[in-house]
């Protein structure tokens, strides 16, 4: 068979009518055959099965030939193209020498699987190649991928680095919480004594004597703001001066702030009554079982004004500022330069822990879960402060009505949360899809990032003190 017939019939307009036969076999060191010398000994062959690819950098029917025939170029030529000629195109050459081919070591093969160094490239787009459009050289070296790998590498450095420093502060905080606890028992069992205590083992003594100091709310509420205040002060300094990170983002004020934080409030809260339900359902059903879940009591023991007062204060206003600015502030600072959903998760998951109660640990993941992606579309913290703020006026509603001896105080609630249920569940199906978030692309997938945070090893030994000490919590009750 004629091949140059079988264009000439094909595209009978075309300028290859009127070139002479004579133009397609130059006499150069590289020729072929004529026309269908698909297999010559030069040297320069690609495979058996494509007649018109002879390696010829002159002929115009080879593939590679990207200057002389523009009816032969990877781009003009309908039938001998990188994309629609079937026998030689990028993607359905078995050749083990053409770089596109689909079962080389580098690549993929055409249904997507992974071989070699191509399994860093799945077929999905990562920003860096695509659908692993790599170009090697006749030696398999490719220059693209070599830039993938060095991209991940610092990717994950940078990563690393910041999850030290998340690591590092949480744990500060945690030892923190313990050093200043001891500092405030010596306080009050030297006020409550009249003299000095500089030991915490002996103020810690004379306070288990003294059971009806310890057994109040204002010992308690007095406590944690102390306690929550000094140790989130001294974290935030180590975070600004050694450590240099910045929280002038996340902390930005503004009034459009305050309303997006009126606005999905809602939402937050009708997600927090429907999973507080269902943990308390779970409770109860492992309570039938003999399993005592342990949960949080924020009851005021002892009323009083000053009681009220430091419930109140802790409970409303400093619990939320400190968690905001620990949990969301910081974490999603040091997180989101690597993706926003990854920070938006870890703040989550790491809120939730914190809590050291099942109950308000699911609860607040996936409470948190809205918060972060409110902080991130705002690019503040701002919102979630209001928010959380919210959630907790209404959470602690009963405790005040309780010793306020307020009428109605259960029938209030009820309608109130109702309410907030009604408008959560609008605002989610209305309007959720504008906390959706648009990360760019990173040379490390999802996966690898989330496992680069878990494996760091001072954000492993934070999870795993967490993680203990639940269990400990747990153990202790059953």
């Amino acid at each position: 068979m004629d091949y140059n017939d079988g264009f000439n019939n094909i595209n009978e307009d075309s300028e290859m009518n009127s070139r002479p036969e004579s133009s397609f076999n130059q006499q150069n060191g590289y020729d072929q055959s004529s026309y269908n010398n698909a297999n010559a000994d030069n040297g320069y062959n690609q495979n058996g099965y494509n007649p018109y690819n002879t390696g010829n950098p002159y002929n115009p029917y080879n593939n590679g030939n990207n200057y002389n025939d523009p009816y032969n170029s990877n781009y003009n030529n309908n039938y001998n193209n990188n994309y629609n000629n079937p026998y030689n195109n990028n993607y359905n050459n078995g050749s083990s020498f053409n770089p596109y081919n689909g079962w080389n070591s580098y690549g993929q093969n055409n249904f997507g699987g992974q071989r070699g160094f191509g399994g860093y490239n799945n077929g999905y787009n990562n920003g860096f190649n695509g659908w692993n459009n790599f170009n090697y050289d006749q030696r398999g070296y490719n220059p693209q991928y070599a830039q993938l790998v060095e991209a991940r590498r610092l990717e994950k450095n940078s990563l690393l680095k910041n999850c030290t420093k998340l690591g590092l502060l949480l744990i500060l905080y945690n030892i923190l919480e313990y050093v200043f606890i001891y500092f405030y028992y010596m306080i009050v069992a030297s006020v409550a004594d009249n003299q000095l205590y500089l030991s915490p083992w002996a103020a810690i003594d004379y306070l288990r004597a003294h059971r009806e100091i310890v057994d109040t709310t204002t010992f308690s509420m007095g406590g944690n703001i102390a306690v929550v205040i000094l140790s989130l002060i001294v974290v935030m300094l180590v975070a600004i001066f050694p450590m240099k990170i910045s929280f002038k983002e996340m902390l930005r004020p503004n009034r459009k702030n305050i309303t997006e934080g009126v606005k999905w409030f809602p939402m937050c809260m009708a997600l927090n009554i429907t999973v507080s339900v269902i943990v308390a359902i779970f409770s109860e059903y492992l309570r039938t079982m003999g399993v005592t879940i342990p949960d949080a009591d924020f009851s005021i023991s002892t009323p009083s004004r000053a009681a009220l007062i430091m419930q109140f204060c802790y409970v409303i206003v400093v619990g939320p500022l400190v968690e905001e600015l620990l949990y969301r502030g910081i974490i999603l600072t040091l997180l989101k330069p690597f993706g926003k959903g990854l920070a938006v998760f870890f703040s989550a998951f790491i809120f939730g822990l914190m809590h050291g109660n099942i109950p308000q640990m699911a609860s607040a993941f996936t409470t948190a879960l809205i918060y972060g992606l409110v902080a991130v579309s705002c690019d503040s913290i701002v919102p979630t402060i209001v928010i959380h703020i919210l959630n907790n006026v209404v959470a602690s509603y009963p405790d005040f009505a309780d010793v306020m001896n307020w009428s109605y105080s259960t029938e209030i609630l009820l309608a109130v949360e109702i309410f907030i249920i009604f408008i959560g569940v609008f605002l989610a199906m209305g309007f959720s899809w504008k906390l959706a978030i648009k990360d760019k692309k990173y040379a490390m997938t999802f996966g690898q990032r989330c496992s680069t945070v878990f494996t760091n090893i001072p954000m492993a030994l934070y999870f795993l003190y967490s993680f203990a000490m639940l269990a400990l919590d747990i153990a202790k009750v059953n």
